[in-house]
């Protein structure tokens, strides 16, 4: 799906997370601090990528926190219209070659139409986990989603 660097940052997180977690769980205040400071050096080698990568990053995050196979654009980054030619230039350059769009804005076929015009080519509909969790369950809700490759 995509170049490794995402998928290298987001293990690196998790890491950086996880060992903070444990220090902190001993009371660690030594560990803790180094785990603060490793994440700090994360976040510096990431916006040395560009915006356009943290954007990006952001999407495949959400992606796997939410057990998604692609990155999806919903309603938390939704997309103004004369952003579209600039996000497909983007995710090709970190060759994602499949996302799903979601929003359900209410030109939402417009830009999915705008999308197709622009090369994208729709390959039909999906079930995703959306961003939201059921409150009792505390799984995500499933919401229908437009499957598109580049």
């Amino acid at each position: 799906m995509t170049n490794n660097y995402f998928e290298q940052d987001y293990s690196r997180e998790q890491e950086i997370e996880m060992a903070f977690d444990k220090a902190e769980a001993a009371n660690d205040e030594q560990r803790m601090e180094m785990a603060r400071n490793d994440y700090e050096t994360f976040k510096i080698q990431q916006q040395n990528r560009g915006q356009a990568y943290l954007k990006v990053y952001e999407l495949y995050k959400s992606m796997k926190e939410r057990g998604n196979d692609c990155i999806d654009f919903d309603s938390r980054y939704s997309i103004r219209t004369e952003q579209i030619p600039a996000l497909l230039e983007t995710l090709k350059a970190f060759r994602i070659a499949r996302f799903t769009y979601s929003d359900n804005v209410t030109d939402a076929i417009d830009k999915a139409l705008q999308l197709q015009k622009l090369g994208c080519r729709m390959e039909g509909l999906t079930e995703i986990n959306s961003c939201y969790k059921n409150t009792f369950t505390r799984k995500y809700e499933k919401k229908g989603a437009i499957v598109f490759s580049l």
